[in-house]
């Protein structure tokens, strides 16, 4: 019995693991090249192209839907494998219409199916890791997996920008539309277990989980927090246009910062689980909350290319930090047996506050005022979070 547990995850199972999370890193291949392609090419404004974003995220506010799906349609008795090939198929496919979009609604639709296949794999991955998972390789697996992420982010980050000064934006877009097919053969690869097991009906655990969380409110605490927190007006694409039409940052810099932010993440990273991770969670939220307002009126200060560098280290650094202690946070108020749905749910909210409304209302209110004022705006909203931190233990 011993032996069946052991030899339940794999070489082939670490490696996919490791490529999905890579890919997902390698991604940001394209960060450059869409906001640029959008506007140097179909001619939007900032604030459209903050709404493209905003509209075209949708998928990654809808991930617990996967999950249940997956779980109780299975495929020839399967709940991943097969859903991980179509997912990938589906963000290849996402990504080569990019390529070849010529209108507005055209590019919002290939860049919705692309969120939708890259969302929809990460939830299936994920399921398939929790799957195999023991109590002695789970912590290996997720090190293996952000371990890879952020391998991929840093390798990509500076290729990001510096292929541009070589091949246009679309061809960009076709390179990106590849790399899901990595994953794709990966799975190949990957041995799942055939399900047996009969769930209850779906509507019956639909109705566990609401019975759930009426009588655990901390989740909805949690929930209003990160919402909260991450709903405030983004500036990244103002920002970004700032720093090439003003401040003259060549394609390759800024593929650098993207580097540059990515080696912050890592360090950040291993900061919170070396030393971070022994304080309580409460005080460490109440100095990133307060952290996080202070790096955002530092970007005032941005004016060259060192500040930059400076800027886009810290605040990828502490962007980790922040991201890996809310995950704490959401996982010690996830109840027995539906951990992964909840864990979904509160990332849902949280995607629909950071993905969908902070970047449209950043866009608005770019056009509005500007820059600086957008900034102070979000400096200032990244404070309300504070009025909840009383209610988590200490």
């Amino acid at each position: 019995m011993k032996k069946r547990v052991v030899r339940r995850i794999g070489l082939y199972d670490y490696i996919l693991f490791s490529v999905v999370y890579f890919v997902q890193g390698a991604l940001g291949i394209a960060a450059l090249a869409l906001p640029l392609f959008l506007k140097y090419e179909m001619n939007l404004s900032i604030p459209q192209i903050a709404t493209v974003y905003a509209i075209t995220s949708w998928p990654w506010v809808i991930k617990p839907i996967y999950g249940l799906f997956s779980d109780y349609y299975p495929i020839k008795r399967l709940r991943r494998k097969p859903y991980l090939f179509i997912a990938c198929a589906v963000a290849a496919l996402g990504w080569l219409m990019t390529a070849y979009s010529h209108s507005y609604l055209l590019l919002v639709i290939a860049q919705s199916i692309a969120a939708l296949g890259i969302a929809s794999t990460d939830v299936f991955a994920d399921g398939l890791a929790v799957q195999k998972s023991t109590r002695k390789t789970k912590g290996r697996i997720q090190a293996i997996c952000w371990g890879s992420r952020s391998l991929g982010a840093v390798l990509v980050g500076f290729f990001s920008g510096y292929l541009l000064n070589f091949i246009s934006y679309r061809t960009v877009f076709g390179m990106t539309a590849i790399l899901p097919m990595f994953t794709f053969v990966a799975i190949l690869f990957v041995r799942e277990e055939k399900h047996l097991q009969k769930l209850p009906s779906l509507t019956k655990t639909i109705k566990d989980i609401v019975q759930a969380y009426i009588r655990i409110p901390m989740i909805w605490i949690v929930a209003l927090f990160l919402f909260i927190w991450f709903v405030g007006p983004a500036f990244g694409i103002p920002l970004l246009f700032l720093m090439k039409e003003v401040l003259g940052f060549s394609e390759t810099f800024l593929g650098i910062l993207r580097t540059i932010s990515s080696i912050g993440g890592v360090i950040g990273a291993v900061l919170f689980w070396k030393y971070l991770d022994r304080f309580s969670l409460r005080k460490t939220l109440f100095w990133l909350v307060l952290l996080n307002v202070a790096i955002t009126l530092i970007y005032y200060f941005l004016i060259n290319p060192v500040s930059a560098l400076i800027i886009y280290f810290i605040s990828g650094m502490l962007g980790i930090i922040t991201m890996v202690a809310c995950m704490k946070l959401v996982v010690g108020i996830c109840p027995r047996g539906i951990e992964a749905t909840t864990f979904a749910l509160v990332a849902g909210i949280s995607n629909l506050a950071s993905s969908v409304i902070s970047p449209y209302v950043g866009g608005q209110i770019f056009a509005l005022l500007g820059l600086k004022p957008l900034i102070l705006i979000s400096a200032l909203t990244g404070l309300v979070p504070l009025l909840l931190l009383r209610y988590f233990k200490k």
